[in-house]
C-alpha cells in the first residue's frame, strides 16, 4: 500500500505535462539563475567557500524539497479522503509517501548540482556523502510538521491557504540565498534552531570541505524530534475525527 501511494503521488504529479519530469531540474536551476542574477550581481552577496551559483543551488534544493514535501504532506489527508473511506489502512501511510516521493525529485536535483561543481571546477570533498543522512533528517522534519498539517487541514480547510505563505515568508528568514554570518548574533540562535538551516549549512559545509556545523545539528534536532513525536501524538489523537469530518 505505501508503495503504491508513493508511486501515486509521482505518476499523477507529472502526468499531462508537456516536459513532465524534467520539472525537477528546470525549476530549481532558473531560481538558481535568478538569484545569482539578483543577489549576487546586484545586491552584492557573496560566499566564501564555494562559488556563489554552486552556494545558492545547494539552499535552493534543500529548500525546494522541504517546501514541496511540506505542502504536498498538509494536503495529503484532504487529497486521499475517498481512499481513507474506501480501504483500510495505517493512516500515517498517506503523509509518509508524500513526504518520500518528494525525495525522487531531490535525486534529480542532486545531479544537476554534480553538474555545477564540474562546471565551476570545484573539488568534490569525501564529506558530500553527508548530504545523504541530511536529507534523511530533513526528510524527518517535513514528515513531523506534515503530520501536524495534514490533520489541522482535515479539520479547517484555512490551513491550505496559510501554509504556501507561511513557507514563502520563512524562506527569506533561512539562509537560502545568503551566508548565516549575515545573520545578526542577537538572532542566530534562531538559525541554531531551524532544522532547515542546519541542513543547508552542513550541506554546503560538506560539499567544500570545510569544517562540519554539528553544533546547529544537535541543538535543531531536539526540534525535529519535539515536531516528530508531538505530530505522530496529534494524529493518533485525533484521527478518528477528521475521518469522520471528511
Amino acid at each position: 500500500m505505501l508503495r503504491f501511494l508513493i508511486w501515486k503521488d509521482i505518476v499523477v504529479r507529472y502526468k499531462q505535462t508537456v516536459v513532465g519530469i524534467a520539472w525537477i531540474v528546470i525549476q530549481p536551476f532558473v531560481e538558481m539563475l535568478v538569484f545569482t542574477l539578483v543577489f549576487h550581481h546586484f545586491v552584492g552577496i557573496t560566499s566564501t567557500d564555494l562559488p556563489y551559483p554552486v552556494f545558492v543551488y545547494i539552499g535552493i534544493l534543500v529548500w525546494t524539497y522541504f517546501t514541496a514535501a511540506v505542502h504536498s504532506g498538509a494536503v495529503s489527508l484532504v487529497t486521499a479522503r475517498q481512499l481513507l473511506h474506501r480501504m483500510s489502512f495505517p493512516r500515517l501511510y498517506i503523509p509518509f509517501s508524500s513526504i518520500v516521493s518528494k525525495l525522487v525529485d531531490a535525486v534529480f536535483s542532486f545531479a544537476v548540482l554534480c553538474t555545477l561543481l564540474l562546471w565551476f571546477d570545484v573539488p568534490p570533498s569525501i564529506t558530500i556523502v553527508w548530504i545523504i543522512p541530511l536529507m534523511m533528517y530533513l526528510a524527518v522534519f517535513a514528515f513531523g510538521i506534515s503530520l501536524w498539517l495534514s490533520v489541522l487541514h482535515a479539520l479547517y480547510h484555512d490551513v491550505g491557504f496559510i501554509v504556501p505563505y507561511a513557507l514563502r515568508i520563512l524562506m527569506f528568514l533561512t539562509p537560502v540565498m545568503y551566508p548565516i554570518t549575515l545573520v545578526s548574533e542577537r538572532w542566530q540562535w534562531l538559525s541554531m534552531m531551524n532544522p532547515v538551516a542546519a541542513t543547508i549549512e552542513i550541506s554546503r559545509a560538506a560539499i567544500a570541505g570545510t569544517p562540519i556545523p554539528f553544533t546547529m545539528l544537535i541543538v535543531s534536532s531536539w526540534v525535529v524530534l519535539f515536531t516528530l513525536i508531538g505530530g505522530v501524538a496529534l494524529f493518533q489523537k485525533l484521527e478518528s475525527r477528521f475521518i469522520d469530518v471528511m
